[in-house]
């Protein structure tokens, strides 16, 4: 948590900045998640179902989660989760 908090300060300073960061990041995550989504697709979506479903899911549950104006945690949280697994996705397709 200290490290969280040098960072983007606390909590209560990054509710006051919510908007701003939940139209950041649903433009950030949703690219990366479209451009994993279509190099997944463009590689043959028969042989990479599986992560195509899990990109999908993990970037839709982010942008429910921002739009919904759930607490700037559960924002931020879904927010990394969502960049990581895009991420770990277009990697460990691109090295098979």
């Amino acid at each position: 948590m200290n490290i969280f908090n040098r960072l983007f300060g606390t909590w209560e300073e990054l509710e006051r900045q919510r908007f701003g960061l939940m139209s950041l990041s649903l433009i950030a995550q949703s690219c990366l998640g479209s451009v994993a989504a279509f190099y997944l697709f463009g590689l043959g979506l028969s042989e990479y179902i599986v992560e195509f479903s899990i990109v999908l899911l993990f970037n839709l549950g982010a942008n429910v989660i921002a739009i919904a104006q759930l607490p700037i945690k559960w924002v931020i949280c879904s927010f990394i989760g969502s960049i990581l697994v895009s991420t770990f996705m277009i990697i460990s397709a691109s090295l098979t």
